[in-house]
């Protein structure tokens, strides 16, 4: 994610939150890092978990559930392409 500059996360919350004590290890500073949006699902989470994900990736929280495939949709059209 740091060497190619990536901005959107699609994971698993648990999943998330495991990259984001990777980054932390890795001693890299997180500002290094261009995460602007996540999509996360496929999975239960709690307000907390929001809140842990928002605060260790420094990326804002979605006010609701997304599942993959709105996900894909979403993603494909800000760059002009469609994946179904």
């Amino acid at each position: 994610m740091h060497d190619f500059g990536s901005t959107v996360l699609c994971c698993t919350p648990s999943y998330a939150l495991y990259l984001a004590d990777a980054i932390k290890d890795s001693g890299l500073p997180r500002e290094e890092f261009r995460l602007k949006i996540g999509a996360f699902g496929a999975e239960p989470w709690t307000e907390n978990m929001r809140n842990e994900i928002e605060e260790k990736l420094g990326i804002e929280k979605g006010k609701g559930e997304i599942i993959f495939e709105q996900a894909l949709l979403i993603l494909s059209t800000m760059e002009g392409k469609m994946f179904l």
